[in-house]
């Protein structure tokens, strides 16, 4: 489903052309879905979910000001009130 920028008609996708960085997120994301095919997270040790939870935070963190524009051309809001959405990172730090 195309997304289109509530700023303008022109579809999100136009601004954003795909890269070998996006085509490599989306292949490491199928391998680790493949690999963990049967896993069941509720009953995972909370180790091991931290390290998982600890390695997206810090990954929000190092892209926030990116991901902060995304959300702003996403949904029309001001890129202040969408930087404020970054702090999501504190929850996945929360282990």
């Amino acid at each position: 489903m195309e997304v289109a920028l509530p700023s303008s008609v022109l579809p999100f996708s136009a601004l954003l052309p795909l890269n070998a960085r996006f085509d490599c997120a989306v292949a490491a994301t199928r391998r680790a879905l493949n690999h963990n095919k049967g896993s069941d997270w509720p009953s995972a040790s909370g180790a091991y979910c931290a390290h998982y939870l600890h390695a997206i935070a810090a990954n929000v963190m190092e892209r926030k000001d990116h991901l902060a524009k995304l959300e702003s051309l996403d949904y029309g809001k001001p890129l202040n009130k969408a930087a404020w959405d970054m702090v999501l990172q504190f929850c996945f730090n929360f282990t």
